[in-house]
């Protein structure tokens, strides 16, 4: 396994609304992935990003 550390992974600590918004321009425009604080994942897509993987807090009930 590769142990160097990847520069493109973000990894959200919190929901995507309460970074600054320095930190979300940075991360949209430089990561090769997303990972949410909920288990989600994000890939770029066509100039923007497709959900792979919908977090805890956005999965559908009922």
């Amino acid at each position: 396994m590769d142990d160097e550390r990847r520069k493109d992974l973000v990894i959200l600590a919190a929901p995507w609304a309460k970074h600054n918004a320095k930190f979300r321009a940075n991360a949209a425009a430089k990561a090769g992935e997303i990972r949410t604080h909920d288990g989600g994942l994000l890939l770029p897509y066509d100039g923007g990003w497709e959900v792979i993987r919908p977090g805890d807090s956005n999965a559908e009930t009922g």
